[in-house]
């Protein structure tokens, strides 16, 4: 019998005291041994996480932080960027009220308080300071209102013990002398377009800042050891690489046990490599002096020491043995008991997939490895590795199954958090859709596009020309409707290769009738004819609205004769032959149109291009079919401005299906030249 089952009798009995007696008589009576388990610590939030876990992400809700409103949720990258940083710009708000009015504040809201609850009070130089104060804004890592703090202190002459003034110098060297995001600015940090890490390292240090004058006075005290540790260190993260190599050796060379360097120095100066020596072999061999030298110091490396090395052969580009050495490295370091992190497998898919070199199957093995667990982390740079793999799957793999498994791994568990930041986001799912746009089948890529567009994912321009592109290549034609009201929301209808695509896949593929059709298939095509124009009219509104509103200069997208050309094309095939006239009153210029036979239209502005002389043919069709000779005359003098030579082919369809007066063969015949007269006389004659 389990003991723990048998525990449930305490529901049975007056006290828990009762239970565990009776438990233990049982057990005793029946000489079996009684065995309890060991305790399983519980967090604060595991009851919450367990809850969590039961419940899959609904796509269709936007996410927590806006709206669930038709009216709020926002539907493009713009506006999700607009509406965060609105909520965050409340949160801002509603912090600095608490700091400058501190005093408005004084109900207890719990016992006892919550710290982050509370209003801190404001640090000026007329503030009273001890260094219990400056203690607990060190804790706090309010680095400027510690600054103020310690100098008001040394202002007054107070003195401060060497241990408040190593943890001062430590704030210092992390911080750079600066302040960092508060912690409940999260949306800031997560819309902060940056790919630090992949950039190179810049120097940020502040040079005879207050760190330094502190390391001073920390240089000949007891804890001159620690002081030194942390200047080179914190050097060496903000790009100071000379004088934080040079403060090592210095350590060295003075032979004292007490400053002596540890691991996290040399994992620093390592890390500064790039910074130190040019050319591959000159880094490799710095690299490894400093290793050995750990070595011969005892000195024992750790996960840190592995990034950095890796990180320094990441940095040679495509030596032609950085393969080699990253192998020998990971070999090394896991006969140390080193497990790499997902920083580490970062840098060796950044040092295995180059743009030019032999394919791997390393990203396999990496996933093979990952697979169902629950990442932790374990660097700050480890939010690069799901970016980094999918990238992989897109340039150098093309393989979209892998993706499928980069992409699962992102979804289990808690691994969404090291997807980074905003940008590194929309990144990734930039890599996925294209490739998966490029080589899945449309409609198992349209499942996956309705699920995560718009409220995970928000295409940018480049997938959704993909996205067109796809569907024109598999004669969806069906689909152009949803993209066309997505890139509204989107507010994607200022790109002018979008519009010139979508016109142009409109017009290269008309919706036309069979005589085999079904009613229900006619009922189909006509919807969809209704929609190309509904299509191709509101890209005529939306241009012709920013043509009046602004000028010619300040417009970000211009008809060119090809986008004007397909746009009557399309007109023309789905019998909007009034419409298609608006569009080649648009095409000509005032020296073309002048001598119109519409005399109530108004030359519009000239247009960059001409059209191709299919869309002009087929305005000639529906002119003889509308009957509307004045304008097909029209088309024909436009054709013959613009050089056509098909010009004179043109006039004599137009003489030879329509009667024309003798002032209008007379102009048909001063523009195209000759015109077989015979012919449309001989008609006449058979007409009659």
């Amino acid at each position: 019998m389990n003991p723990v089952r048998g525990l449930g009798c305490f529901y049975r009995h007056k006290s828990r005291w009762d239970a565990i007696n009776h438990v233990v008589r049982q057990y005793s009576s029946s000489g079996e041994p009684i065995t309890v388990p060991k305790r399983i610590h519980r967090g604060p939030t595991d009851i919450l996480r367990a809850l969590e876990s039961t419940i899959r992400r609904d796509y269709t809700a936007p996410e927590y932080k806006f709206h669930d409103d038709p009216y709020l949720i926002p539907t493009s990258t713009s506006t999700k960027r607009s509406y965060a940083m609105a909520k965050e710009s409340g949160r801002k708000a509603a912090l600095w009220i608490r700091k400058e009015h501190a005093g408005w504040f004084n109900t207890k809201l719990a016992a006892p308080p919550i710290k982050a609850l509370t209003a801190k009070p404001a640090i000026t130089e007329e503030s009273e300071a001890n260094e219990e104060v400056l203690k607990t804004l060190i804790g706090d890592a309010l680095v400027s209102d510690a600054m103020t703090v310690y100098g008001i202190l040394e202002k007054n002459g107070q003195n401060i013990s060497d241990e408040t003034k190593q943890e001062f110098l430590e704030l210092l060297c992390y911080y750079n002398c600066t302040d960092t995001s508060p912690e409940e600015l999260f949306e800031e940090r997560w819309f902060r377009q940056s790919i630090h890490g992949k950039e190179r390292l810049r120097k940020t240090w502040k040079d005879e800042g207050l760190a330094e004058t502190i390391f001073k006075s920390l240089s000949t005290s007891a804890h001159a050891g620690k002081a030194h540790r942390a200047l080179v260190r914190g050097m060496a993260r903000y790009g100071q690489s000379e004088r934080a190599w040079q403060l090592l050796k210095d350590m060295v060379a003075s032979g004292d046990p007490a400053l002596a360097p540890d691991t996290g120095c040399y994992n620093a100066i390592i890390s500064s490599v790039v910074s130190l020596r040019e050319g591959s072999e000159s880094r490799w061999q710095l690299a490894e002096s400093l290793m050995r030298e750990m070595a011969s110091r005892g000195l024992q490396p750790n996960l840190g020491t592995l990034n950095s090395v890796l990180d320094v052969i990441r940095s040679m580009g495509t030596y032609s043995k950085a393969r080699e050495l990253a192998l020998r490295t990971l070999a090394e370091f896991h006969h140390l008991g080193i497990e790499p992190c997902l920083a580490t497998y970062n840098h060796i898919l950044t040092i295995f997939y180059k743009e030019r070199g032999a394919k791997s199957n390393v990203l396999v093995d990496i996933l093979n490895k990952l697979e169902g667990q629950a990442l932790e982390a374990r660097n700050p740079k480890d939010i690069h590795f799901f970016l980094t793999a999918m990238e992989v799957c897109r340039y150098h793999l093309q393989d979209v199954e892998l993706a499928h498994r980069v992409h699962n791994l992102l979804l289990s568990h808690s691994n969404y958090d090291f997807i980074g930041d905003s940008f590194k986001e929309s990144v990734y799912y930039r890599h996925y859709f294209i490739l998966m746009c490029s080589i899945e089948p449309l409609e198992s890529f349209m499942e996956v596009y309705n699920k995560l567009v718009p409220n995970v994912y928000i295409p940018e321009p480049a997938v959704v020309e993909e996205i067109l592109k796809a569907i024109d290549l598999n004669g969806a034609q069906q689909l152009l409707p949803q993209m066309w009201s997505d890139m509204i929301i989107f507010d994607q209808t200022s790109r002018e290769n979008l519009l010139s695509l979508l016109l142009d896949i409109m017009a290269r593929n008309p919706v036309v009738d069979s005589p085999s059709d079904s009613s229900e298939s006619l009922s189909q095509k006509e919807a969809l004819r209704k929609s190309y124009m509904r299509i191709a009219w509101g890209i005529w509104e939306k241009m012709e609205e920013e043509a009046e509103n602004t000028g010619l200069r300040s417009r970000s997208i211009i008809w060119t004769g090809s986008m004007l050309g397909d746009l009557l094309t399309t007109c023309v095939q789905c019998d909007e032959f009034e419409k298609a006239w608006m569009v080649l009153i648009r095409l000509g210029a005032e020296a073309r149109l002048s001598t119109s036979f519409e005399e109530e239209e108004k030359p519009p502005s000239l247009i960059s291009g001409i059209p191709s002389i299919k869309s002009l043919s087929l305005f000639i069709d529906a002119c003889i079919k509308e009957g509307a000779v004045n304008r097909g005359l029209s088309c024909i003098k436009y054709a013959v401005d613009a050089g056509f030579p098909e010009a004179g082919e043109l006039g004599n369809r137009l003489a030879k299906n329509l009667s024309l007066s003798q002032m209008q063969m007379d102009l048909l015949t001063s523009t195209v030249g000759i015109v077989n007269v015979e012919t449309t006389q001989e008609r006449k004659d058979l007409s009659g």
